[in-house]
């Protein structure tokens, strides 16, 4: 009885992990390899980094250091684990609202936070002059050419 709910479980997850789902899987899996990753950098150059005194030697004057391999090591270290992290919670919060291009992100997030409607009313209420001069210069930096002069 058990076995079979558990089976049917497993083949409905199948059914919903369509391609483009299990793409989304993968990057999440592969950026949370690379945070884990990244963390034990961190923790392996915070280790080697520790001063334990041998057993003749004095334990009252700090070790010799170099202050600019100090602060590369540590900017190198911060910014890989701030980019990782990043990534893991960028895949992530894709994977749950399944977001698969920065296209339906942007969809997303206009009707989240109500953009598209703040489009639709600042569309309404544009003079003609201002929609000229908004469409010209959308011309002008898509490319096409503007021509012979409307006025």
């Amino acid at each position: 009885m058990m076995a079979e709910a558990t089976n049917e479980k497993a083949a409905n997850f199948r059914e919903r992990l369509t391609p483009e789902r299990k793409k989304l899987v993968q990057n999440f899996l592969l950026a949370t390899t690379f945070s884990y990753l990244s963390v034990m950098i961190a923790k392996r150059s915070y280790l080697s980094r520790r001063y334990i005194p041998t057993l003749f030697q004095h334990n009252n004057s700090p070790p010799m250091f170099n202050r600019y391999r100090d602060a590369i090591q540590a900017v190198t270290i911060s910014t890989l684990l701030s980019c990782s992290i990043f990534g893991m919670g960028v895949t992530g919060t894709c994977l749950v609202l399944d977001i698969h291009n920065p296209v339906e992100f942007n969809h997303y997030m206009k009707n989240v936070f109500g953009g598209a409607q703040r489009e639709r009313e600042r569309a309404k209420t544009i003079d003609p002059e201002t929609k000229e001069l908004e469409d010209s210069i959308e011309d002008m930096l898509s490319g096409i050419s503007y021509g012979d002069d409307k006025r």
